[in-house]
């Protein structure tokens, strides 16, 4: 019992780790999860720099890894001949003075402590979350998902939600929120990101599904 929350309470702080770097926040959550089936750190790294090619991120892939690591979402085992290092050796393999160096390969793993941490990232939950938070615009954030299955421009989703009387424009805007509200609010819940135009997550359109199949239930 006393493990468990420990576990949960560090997952609480891994998460933190991860929200808090909104400029690679989901790049943190999708390489963590990439890394649920042990991997090369080679193979992690290479991921993580695939996601954030073409993007502004400044994070070195590397040290996105390291950043998972330091939390303890993410292990990374030093591995000789498929064993582990012993402290001595990883240690004079860090600093370069290993032997061997090069027949070492280091391998990433989620850990208990990362398993939690993604649950409570999981953009389904989050998109949850957030429509639960907002209910009287929830019918918003569902249609602006829904509208953006395939890729919109700004423009394109700004006549979507401008429409609607709550949206403010700029001939009205008194007690109302922008459309950028609703872009910025399902981007951070990792409902929607940016591929030559707005695009929904799949994990964003599951979350609207089930909330639309909710709805119906209760009528």
């Amino acid at each position: 019992m006393e493990d468990d929350r420990e576990i949960a309470d560090q997952a609480i702080m891994a998460a933190a780790v991860m929200d808090r770097e909104p400029a690679c926040r989901e790049v943190l959550f999708r390489t963590l999860d990439f890394c649920r089936k042990p991997c090369p750190r080679e193979d992690a790294e290479r991921f993580a720099r695939e996601l954030t090619a073409g993007d502004a991120v400044l994070f070195d892939p590397s040290d996105l890894v390291d950043r998972l690591a330091s939390c303890g979402a993410l292990a990374c085992e030093e591995l000789l001949d498929g064993v582990r290092l012993t402290d001595d050796e990883a240690e004079r393999f860090r600093m370069g003075e290993f032997e061997r160096a090069d027949e070492v390969e280091v391998r990433c793993s989620v850990t208990d402590v990362g398993r939690e941490a993604l649950a409570i990232m999981d953009p389904a939950a989050r998109v949850r979350d957030l429509l639960s938070c907002a209910p009287e615009r929830a019918d918003l954030f569902c249609a602006t998902l829904e509208f953006c299955a395939e890729p919109r421009s700004l423009d394109e989703v700004s006549a979507l939600l401008e429409e609607d009387d709550r949206v403010a424009t700029i001939h009205r805007s008194e007690g109302r929120v922008y459309p950028s509200y609703f872009l910025e609010k399902l981007k951070a819940a990792g409902a929607l990101v940016w591929k030559g135009g707005w695009r929904s997550t799949e994990e964003g359109l599951r979350a609207v599904a089930a909330w639309r199949a909710a709805e119906s239930a209760q009528r």
